[in-house]
């Protein structure tokens, strides 16, 4: 089978990145991280790897907890889930730690899984802000790459915003 498509979802926050990765994430001719916003091309510098490794280091805790109340619950589909995130955190924190010259390990973990599949990708839609020349070299690393830039109504992802932020706000019980 030929190389995947390597597929870049890029946006501004609320457009609809959310969506576009649980559906290509779900078909079975692709393979997708467990993990939808890698920041791998806006963490190029030391400090910015660390920091993004810090917040995956809470996800990895995050996840651990989840997994251990799923076993005790004997919720083997969920166990079986949490540990595939596990992995991808585990191996991502690995990517940003490493080299990037070539950015063939960045390449090879979206490839992991993707033997059989048509596509892969990173889906972070904070790429939209990288400056040109590094949204060339995204795309240089596959002759396959390709980039999807998700629009949304200015007023629509406005009050979209609004709600998340007024939900992550709202006392436990509480509802908008």
């Amino acid at each position: 089978m030929s190389e995947p498509i390597l597929l870049y979802g890029i946006g501004a926050t609320k457009a609809g990145t959310s969506w576009l990765y649980r559906t290509l994430a779900d078909r079975d001719d692709s393979a997708f991280p467990a993990i939808k916003e890698l920041h791998y091309w806006d963490t190029g510098d030391t400090a910015a790897a660390q920091d993004q490794c810090a917040t995956l280091q809470g996800r990895l805790r995050r996840l651990q907890a989840l997994r251990e109340e799923a076993q005790r619950e004997r919720r083997g589909w969920q166990v079986a889930n949490v540990d595939r995130q596990l992995v991808d955190v585990v191996a991502l924190q690995d990517v940003l730690r490493g080299s990037r010259q070539g950015h063939d390990a960045y390449c090879a973990y979206l490839k992991t899984r993707a033997s059989e599949a048509q596509i892969t990708g990173d889906i972070t839609p904070a790429y939209a802000l990288l400056p040109s020349e590094t949204l060339q070299e995204m795309l240089s690393v596959s002759s396959r790459a390709r980039m999807l830039y998700v629009m949304r109504d200015p007023l629509e992802r406005l009050w979209s915003a609004i709600r998340m932020q007024a939900h992550r706000q709202l006392a436990e019980g509480q509802t908008v």
